[in-house]
């Protein structure tokens, strides 16, 4: 959303939405007229970006203002007063905080059910905001937590 707010402001742009492409994003995008071709074929991985610009060229911009975006998230902050630290694993998780109660899990419904089972395995509550997690495997979980 972010994303989208800031490139919504560029100069030449008329209308844009960036999401991932999920059959729900999907479903979005076809409601407010912006589903095309491109997008349909997107997978929940992906991402849609979906532009009304004056010029073409915009999209030129757009792009390089999404590379950068995702780009400046990904870097490592040298802030010494953070106590953040990067962790790739439920393990290293833990031991970074150990009392630790909640894990907000935001991941295609793909994906969904492992790291839920994860959570729920390293006993944290698990607040949950992924679409197309199959009936069976939430039914599962919810027994299980």
């Amino acid at each position: 959303m972010l994303l989208t707010k800031n490139i919504s402001s560029m100069p030449g742009v008329k209308e844009v939405q960036v999401m991932m492409g999920t059959d729900a994003n999907k479903d979005i995008f076809g409601e407010a007229g912006l589903l095309t071709d491109e997008a349909k074929s997107a997978e929940p991985n992906d991402m849609m970006i979906v532009l009304d610009a004056d010029k073409k060229d915009v999209m030129d911009d757009v792009l390089k203002q999404i590379d950068k975006f995702l780009n400046d998230l990904s870097v490592k902050s040298d802030d010494s007063d953070s106590d953040s630290k990067k962790v790739t694993n439920w393990d290293d998780a833990m031991k970074s905080i150990p009392d630790a109660n909640l894990a907000v899990i935001s991941v295609p419904g793909l994906y969904a059910a492992d790291e839920i089972d994860n959570a729920l395995d390293h006993n944290l509550n698990a607040f949950v905001f992924s679409d197309n997690v199959s009936l069976e495997d939430e039914s599962r979980l919810k027994k299980k937590a």
